[in-house]
């Protein structure tokens, strides 16, 4: 490249480094000025917010004030010392006029129960309470002697007072004459009265989102019904809930949001408002991409002259950059060809002729595990069968033999069914239906065999019936509990086997109660090493099947005791 060229490019980087430097400084200032903007409209709107429910909740005091007043007038007007003699039915009326009268001066309050010592219960607002509700939730909670004070109980759907959660304000009421306690008072306030206080949003304004967090951090009011009295689940909402700050940024589904908390300290309540931070800067932002496209057209096009001039001389070397890209990914068949004879001419023949090479390498290297597979499939499939049919066919003989011709034919057949699944038409890979109904023959067949030590359960889950895996995977492993875990047990035997799904994998686990393993005994199982003539074939070549078919995605565990038993678990992935 000549120097003029070089010149061009470097000036052009500085122009494009310059510019962009000039507009992230401006970026920054602008946004930093809407956000400390923004804070302070939300920490006004927070206050008032506060003093309108710190008001909300002296009004309940009050309420809870007059209506002590109220029932005590309405007892009074009775004419008697003792309360106990006052007939319920005789004051109910009046003590209904006196609640709904309270009810009516609070616009905040949405009913009001009162419930005396003795169960009667009078209410304003469309309240069906019966006095086991009312006692058993809420008298339950208030002392009935010492000082007389409001109460405040969470935020709960109450279904006897409203389909939707309320806040309960609860009060023991005693009589002014004598001392003696009359009952209790109970105010409700409906949560759509409290989010109503929560200002609207106008039109171009930014979408601030406000919501109320109780002490057990539960959403206690919120737009969205449906998210109410649950817990907080960001951990970062958490953690800003738990700390001193104010304000914050935080990371909330994967997008950020500016917050502000203020604690509601009369209700031990903390009230969250926020506004996504893509919608506070969306002003700005848009600003900044069209002073970016007007700042850096010079230097596009001092850009596209470099390239109009340089393309000649970089199409080859581009190209085969493309090709080696495309063989890095596995594409031989991407391969510049050129006829030139200089010296990228030269280094794309040798290229080309390196890529065919590597190329017939893999293939050769594929044919060859392609070909170590079916020999490994085959392998086993013959290792694994012999012996188990010798052993059915005495078992058959002798049944017979012995009258048990019944018994003889139910063998027969679920030795049939054993070796149809065996074969499977020459499939290596079969549904796990198919597997278990493969292995339920099996255990059968062996239970007539040891019916005096051995039993077993299949519960496995429809919901992993039609995924698939390679064929005869557990009917080794079911066969080394049998040999190696039950026989060796003094009678009671159990093989019990089980599975599932688990995200995307396939969890199939067999356990028996037999006689177990110690560690060492395990970690000689699972050793890759290990003679196959040792007396564990099954268990090995399974896990080598797995292997060969799922690669890493498959694997085998074991866990066993001595004395208690063991338990393999399988882990394929669902295909």
């Amino acid at each position: 490249m000549k120097m003029q060229y070089k010149f061009i490019l470097v000036c052009t980087a500085m122009i494009v480094f310059l510019v962009a430097a000039i507009l992230g400084g401006m970026y920054k200032i602008l946004y930093d000025i809407n956000v400390s903007r923004t804070k302070t409209i939300f920490h006004d709107e927070n206050e008032i917010i506060r003093v309108r429910l710190e008001s909300m909740r002296s009004n309940l005091q009050t309420c809870a004030n007059m209506v002590t007043q109220d029932v005590n007038r309405v007892y009074a007007e009775v004419g008697k010392e003792d309360i106990s003699g006052v007939s319920f039915i005789r004051i109910k009326n009046n003590l209904f006029t006196a609640l709904d009268y309270d009810t009516r001066c609070f616009s905040d309050v949405d009913s009001i129960l009162f419930i005396d010592m003795y169960g009667n219960i009078c209410s304003s607002g469309n309240i069906e309470a019966t006095a086991e509700q009312v006692d058993q939730e809420l008298v339950s909670g208030i002392p009935l002697s010492g000082r007389t004070s409001c109460i405040q109980f969470p935020m709960e759907i109450r279904d006897y007072f409203s389909d939707e959660p309320v806040l309960t304000v609860g009060k023991r009421i005693i009589s002014m004459k004598n001392g003696q306690n009359i009952g209790f008072v109970f105010i409700n306030v409906r949560e759509s009265m409290i989010s109503d206080i929560f200002p609207e949003m106008k039109e171009g304004e930014y979408q601030n989102e406000f919501m109320l967090v109780d002490e057990e951090k539960r959403i206690v009011g919120y737009e969205d019904a449906d998210t109410l009295l649950r817990p907080i689940e960001e951990r970062e909402v958490v953690s800003f809930l738990n700390n001193s700050m104010e304000t914050d940024i935080l990371s909330v589904a994967g997008e950020d949001y500016l917050m502000v908390k203020t604690d509601i300290e009369k209700l031990g309540w903390t009230l969250l408002s926020g506004t996504s931070v893509s919608e506070l800067t969306r002003g700005i932002t848009n600003t900044a991409k069209l002073t970016i496209f007007i700042g850096l057209f010079a230097a596009v096009t001092a850009t596209i002259l470099i390239a109009v001039l340089s393309k000649k001389i970089t199409r080859p070397i581009h190209a085969l950059t493309v090709s080696a890209n495309h063989i890095k990914c596995g594409d031989f068949s991407a391969v510049y060809d050129t006829d030139a004879k200089d010296e990228v001419g030269i280094l794309a023949q040798a290229f080309k002729k390196m890529s065919e090479r590597i190329q017939g390498l893999i293939k050769a290297v594929e044919e060859e595990q392609e070909q170590k597979r079916k020999y490994e499939f085959a392998l086993i499939q013959t290792q694994i069968q012999p012996h188990f049919l010798y052993n059915t066919l005495d078992l058959i003989y002798i049944m017979c033999e012995s009258d048990m011709a019944h018994e003889g034919s139910a063998v027969t057949k679920a030795l049939a069914d054993f070796y149809r699944i065996s074969l499977s038409g020459g499939r290596e890979i079969i549904t796990i239906e198919e597997e278990l109904r493969h292995i339920e023959n099996y255990l059968y067949i062996q239970r007539a065999r040891y019916a005096d030590i051995m039993n077993f359960e299949i519960d496995c889950s429809p919901m992993v019936m039609d995924y698939k895996i390679v064929k005869l995977t557990l009917q080794p492993l079911i066969e080394n509990a049998i040999y190696h875990g039950l026989k060796m047990k003094d009678g009671g035997g159990m093989i019990q086997v089980g599975g599932w799904a688990e995200g995307d994998d396939i969890i199939l686990s067999i356990s028996d109660n037999g006689v177990g393993m110690n560690p060492n005994r395990i970690q000689e199982l699972l050793d890759e090493e290990e003679d196959e003539n040792s007396g564990h074939f099954g268990l090995k070549s399974v896990r080598r099947r797995l292997q060969l078919y799922y690669g890493k995605a498959a694997s085998i565990e074991i866990d066993s005791e001595e004395g208690t038993g063991t338990k393999i678990t399988v882990k394929i992935p669902k295909v």
